[in-house]
């Protein structure tokens, strides 16, 4: 099961924000048991470093990126992407560029904490409690990947 994170749900992790860091965590370590594949944005490592960079000293947000880039798959944004992305219905860029590029990677779920800005993405879009939840649901058995 291919599965977007969102960057809100990144810097959730990255940061240890005390209202959302738990779920983060264990949404992050389901996918180091393979239970299903992580994606990000392009978009997402930019404007996480942006963020961190505001909180951290460089080297620890150099460190945190080069550690999110090495346990992601990362969907590619290219002209296609930002076309469709501003086409699109949604009144956020940034979010519809998110929905594109997950849209092109075949991208099954998508993990946000801010869901009502994500009502008009194809695909299934949860919170990290409600993924959890789903995951953790005894009839939850991710499909083969592909």
């Amino acid at each position: 099961m291919r599965v977007l994170i969102d960057t809100d749900v990144v810097l959730d992790l990255m940061l240890k924000r005390p209202a959302f860091f738990a779920d983060a965590f264990a949404l992050w370590q389901a996918g180091d048991q393979g239970r299903y594949q992580r994606y990000i944005a392009a978009i997402t490592p930019i404007n996480a470093f942006y963020v961190a960079r505001k909180f951290m000293d460089l080297a620890s947000a150099r460190q945190a990126i080069g550690e999110l880039l090495g346990n992601v798959t990362v969907c590619v944004i290219d002209g296609n992407v930002l076309s469709a992305a501003h086409s699109s219905a949604m009144t956020d860029f940034e979010d519809a560029v998110q929905v594109e590029a997950a849209r092109v990677a075949g991208i099954d779920i998508l993990v946000t904490r801010n869901t009502s800005d994500y009502q008009l993405a194809p695909m299934t879009v949860l919170t990290p409690a409600e993924f959890l939840a789903r995951l953790n649901q005894p009839s939850a058995t991710p499909p083969p990947e592909s």
